[in-house]
């Protein structure tokens, strides 16, 4: 019996449940790898719950900052372009540059403004271009 055991220590064999007889690193590898595939599955889990969070949660600072800074920018617009409708009203015509001094805008800017109100159709353009294209206000068609 003695003898046995000292066999079985110097082979490194231990008995399992049934009585199949396996190598000790053989059970110690797989013990790893059930260790292994657990942990990855419990960090996949944790992983994507994180990632569920985060993106489910409400709009962060940067988020909330830029959306304001792209409201005051178009209200500032639409205050820019009534402006200029007004001036029409009280001036009859305006050109480019005079809506740059008056709001004090880039060149690109006023000409951009006086675009977007020509594609809504409230003004219209006299001239192809240069110093002698001017905008106007449209002329409504009276019905009766």
């Amino acid at each position: 019996m003695a003898r046995e055991a000292r066999r079985q220590f110097r082979s490194k064999k231990v008995r399992i449940s049934s009585n199949k007889r396996t190598n000790f690193f053989d059970v110690m590898f797989q013990g790893y790898i059930l260790t292994f595939f657990a942990g990855a599955l419990l960090g996949g889990f944790l992983v994507w719950a994180w990632l569920k969070k985060k993106h489910s949660a409400a709009p962060s600072r940067k988020d909330r900052a830029l959306a304001t800074a792209i409201e005051e920018r178009q209200e500032r617009k639409k205050e820019r372009q009534a402006k200029i409708v007004q001036l029409l009203q009280e001036r009859g015509q305006i050109t480019n540059r005079e809506v740059k001094a008056l709001l004090g805008v880039a060149e690109a800017t006023a000409t951009n403004y006086l675009q977007d109100l020509e594609n809504t159709g409230l003004i219209e353009q006299i001239g192809q271009q240069g110093r002698f294209v001017y905008y106007r206000l449209k002329a409504v068609p009276e019905e009766g």
